[in-house]
């Protein structure tokens, strides 16, 4: 820890990592489908999406679920691809088709969980995502959790929740709802992109720290 460095309080700067915010362009918000972009693993929350998803599916016929990755998951996501759910599995995609994805969706959904193993809970402790920065830069509203340095990163206007199936359902069923709510957070959340995760801005901030 920067503490048993003994490095003064007044001289530690926080400089986030960035992306080429340009790369992306804000969403159309012209369907209702919800985003998972990442590894398909069991601490990324990726059950917790699948049954939020299926409850939605149960009264709203129009949600669609687009996920994008690959894992240990991959397997369950196909058997209910198959069995009818309108999920669109699309496996591993180059980065740079990737703002396509993003920018053809209405939310982008990432609830990282507690991890079980042997009878212990292992805290997962998300780092710093770069998802949900690109998220943020193609305009979609954010459910994710409040673990980690997600809240950090995503801010207090986007719905971080404890990782469970009824807080992600009532976030994704509140965005779906409200109109207002998706319009004012697609353009929050382009604007945070571009203040705060400009590779080119921070990368100059992290040369100034350098040299100061």
């Amino acid at each position: 820890s920067m503490n048993s460095l003994h490095i003064q309080k007044d001289k530690i700067e926080t400089i986030y990592p960035g992306i080429l915010v340009d790369k992306f362009r804000e969403s159309t918000d012209s369907s209702n489908k919800i985003l998972f972009v990442g590894n398909l693993e069991p601490n990324k929350g990726i059950t917790i999406i699948l049954e939020a998803f299926e409850k939605l599916s149960d009264y709203r016929s129009d949600v669609k679920l687009i996920i994008v990755g690959k894992g240990t998951l991959e397997c369950k996501i196909n058997k209910l691809k198959n069995s009818g759910s309108k999920i669109e599995y699309n496996g591993y995609v180059p980065h740079l088709k990737l703002a396509t994805i993003y920018s053809e969706c209405s939310i982008f959904c990432s609830p990282s969980i507690k991890v079980k193993r042997a009878g212990l809970f292992l805290t997962w402790q998300e780092q710093f995502g770069f998802t949900l920065v690109e998220a943020m830069a193609s305009g979609l509203p954010i459910v994710s959790s409040n673990t980690g340095t997600i809240p950090e990163i995503v801010g207090e206007d986007n719905l971080t929740v404890s990782p469970n199936v009824e807080n992600v359902f009532c976030a994704l069923e509140l965005l779906l709802t409200c109109d207002m709510l998706r319009k004012k957070l697609r353009h929050k959340n382009r604007e945070r992109s571009i203040s705060r995760f400009n590779a080119l801005k921070q990368s100059s901030l992290f040369e100034k720290a350098i040299n100061r």
